[in-house]
This record gives structure tokens, C-alpha cells and sequence, in this order.
């Protein structure tokens, strides 16, 4: 009995890597299509990411920055509102938040004295809640100082007239607490007897003659036998700066009328 045998060809090597794939369950292009399509979900998951990281941080950054412009935002409505030439930017000198104070001044006007440094006129402003106004201006442009803004002190100012701020403030802008804000709060009626006495004791250790002057003209001060006893006592200093302080408060306790008995 005779056997016929067919001999095949013998597969080559791309014929038998073929194979080799279809046995694995899949066809030639498969493997490359599935990499190709993790990638692109890998990509797109990325990019996801980093667009949900960048959205957040804008977020955050928008909050802070909203709830900074609207402190600022106030002073510069302010200070717009004033027409003031050529003003600069606003500076601020204290802040305290939770009283939602701020303390702040701005250059203005044209440059004055340039050889000797170029010194501008200078307005200090006062922000307490709702209010804001000037506490003082020294002006070298001949503006009309009536026209503008200055702070009113009145019993909602409880803050203002504590040992608190008045230490914050002496601390952090020293000028502007002997030469500003003391000075406004000694001309106005409205500052509570207790501030104007604080203000004259605190004389005898910090010599400020125009404070002084500047208490005198209180007409709250002018009847106080108490205050006046202490303005007509100053210490006298080497030059005497209160000579004219001390006699003003003497003038005035002898005007006053003696009680009804």
C-alpha cells in the first residue's frame, strides 16, 4: 500500500508570527490599536486634571482677591470722589479687620521744593465701618479745603476712642497719632469727656503745645473745670512751650461761673 504524503511549504518567519498572534485571540493590528487607545485615555484624563487643578486655583485666588478690592475699592471711591490733582497711590499705614479699620494717606499735587527732595501735600484719611474721611490735610496746592471730606467723629466711633487703638496706632504711625488723629478728635464736641481727659494728661509727657491750643478751642473743653485745671498746670519745659496753652486755660477758669448753691 502506497501512502501520499503532501508536503506543505514551509512557513516563513512573518507567516508564523501571524499565526502566533491569531492563536493569542487577536489579528496583526490589535495590540497597536489597544495601545494607541490607552494613550489617548491616559492623555485625556491628564488634561482633565490639570483643567479642574487650574479652574480650583483660580477660584481660590478670585475669593481672595474679591475680598481685598473691597476694602480697597472703598478708599479709592473715596479718594476719587475728592478730585484731588494728580493724587497718588493710596498707602496704607494701619489695618485692623475686624474693626474694619484702616488707616491710609495719598500724595497729591504738583512737586514742591525739588532741590531739597521734592516734598508733595499730603492728605491722611481715616476708613472705620461704613465711614471714611480726612483726619487732616497739609496742602501746598491752594485747593479749596472746604470742599472736601473730613472724618465726623460720633458715638458709633466706641472703638476709635479706646486705649487699643490709640496704642496700635501710636505704634504702627506715630506721626499721624500725635499730629492727626489726636488733633481731630481734640477739636470735635462729639469726642466723649473721658478721650479729651486721656488727651490733656497725656501733655505732661508728650509735649504738643498745639494740641493743647487745639483742646483749648473745644467748646466742651472751655466749661470743663477738670480738663481746664490740668490745661492751666502743664509743665513748664525748657523754651516753655505751653506758656500760652497755660495761660489760655487760666483766662477761661476764671470766666467760668461758680455752681448754684
Amino acid at each position: 500500500m502506497t501512502i501520499l504524503l503532501k508536503v506543505l511549504p514551509k512557513k516563513t518567519g512573518r507567516a508564523e508570527e501571524l499565526d502566533n498572534r491569531e492563536k493569542e485571540g487577536g489579528t496583526s493590528h490589535s495590540r497597536p490599536e489597544m495601545d494607541r487607545t490607552s494613550a489617548k485615555v491616559i492623555t485625556i484624563r491628564r488634561l482633565l486634571f490639570t483643567i479642574v487643578l487650574i479652574i480650583a486655583t483660580m477660584v481660590a485666588g478670585c475669593k481672595n482677591e474679591i475680598a481685598e478690592t473691597e476694602i480697597i475699592s472703598d478708599l479709592e471711591i473715596f479718594v476719587r470722589s475728592q478730585n484731588l490733582p494728580r493724587h497718588q497711590s493710596i498707602i496704607e499705614l494701619l489695618r485692623i479687620p475686624g474693626q474694619e479699620i484702616v488707616v491710609f494717606y495719598i500724595k497729591y499735587g504738583e512737586p514742591q521744593d525739588c532741590p531739597a527732595g521734592c516734598g508733595f501735600s499730603t492728605a491722611h484719611g481715616l476708613k472705620h465701618f461704613n465711614k471714611i474721611g480726612w483726619t487732616s490735610v497739609e496742602d501746598y496746592d491752594n485747593i479749596d479745603l472746604t470742599a472736601l471730606k473730613y472724618y465726623n467723629i460720633d458715638s458709633t466711633d466706641i472703638f476709635l476712642f479706646s486705649e487699643d487703638f490709640f496704642n496700635n496706632l501710636e505704634m504702627s504711625a506715630p506721626w499721624v497719632y500725635h499730629y492727626s488723629f489726636l488733633i481731630m478728635l481734640a477739636r470735635d464736641i462729639d469726642t466723649p469727656h473721658s478721650v479729651l481727659l486721656r488727651i490733656a494728661q497725656g501733655l505732661y509727657s508728650y509735649i504738643h503745645p498745639y494740641l493743647a491750643l487745639n483742646l483749648l478751642n473745644n467748646l466742651n473743653v472751655q466749661t470743663n473745670k477738670e480738663i481746664l485745671t490740668i490745661l492751666a498746670n502743664l509743665p513748664v519745659f525748657q523754651g516753655d512751650a505751653y506758656s500760652d496753652a497755660r495761660e489760655r486755660a487760666r483766662q477761661l477758669l476764671n470766666n467760668l461761673k461758680p455752681p448754684k448753691s
